[in-house]
């Protein structure tokens, strides 16, 4: 029996919203497995290897959620969107603010410490210094960005 038929408004899928979310991993994983061979053979090895720390550093930067999505559709789950739209959206507020928060610090740390990041932390040749400068700082870019398509993803 459908919520139609109840009286009540069609509510979407699970399997529609669910599918969605894991396309989209399957297509990024796709592309992934694509672009890596090529990147890998343009880039040498020093600078692929470059190439990975960065992309590793911006996976923990995504890993910095701490389950908060999982939680928010967890907690936004348990409410009823007509009668507690105003909780839903209160939830939805305070998990934006906590992604916006945890992206700016990141940006401010990659901007700001980029050198550092590239002499002391990664220790490279003195030649890749400055890719990995310009790499920091494209990453610190990308990062409100990820933020947002995992504020969205939740």
């Amino acid at each position: 029996m459908s919520l139609r038929a109840v009286g009540g408004p069609a509510r979407p899928g699970i399997v529609p919203q669910a599918g969605l979310l894991v396309g989209g991993q399957v297509l990024a994983g796709v592309v992934a497995f694509a672009t890596t061979p090529i990147i890998a053979l343009g880039l040498g090895a020093e600078q692929y290897g470059l190439y990975t720390l960065l992309f590793l550093f911006l996976g923990y930067a995504t890993a910095l959620d701490l389950g908060l999505s999982y939680s928010l559709i967890k907690h936004i789950a348990e409410h009823d969107p007509e009668r507690e739209r105003a909780e839903i959206e209160s939830l939805v507020n305070n998990a934006a603010a906590v992604y916006a928060t945890v992206a700016v610090l990141s940006v401010v740390v990659l901007a700001l410490g980029r050198g550092w990041i590239a002499h002391a932390l990664l220790r490279l040749p003195a030649r890749l210094v400055p890719t990995a400068e310009t790499a920091a700082l494209l990453i610190a870019c990308s990062l409100p960005f990820t933020a947002a398509l995992t504020m969205f993803g939740a």
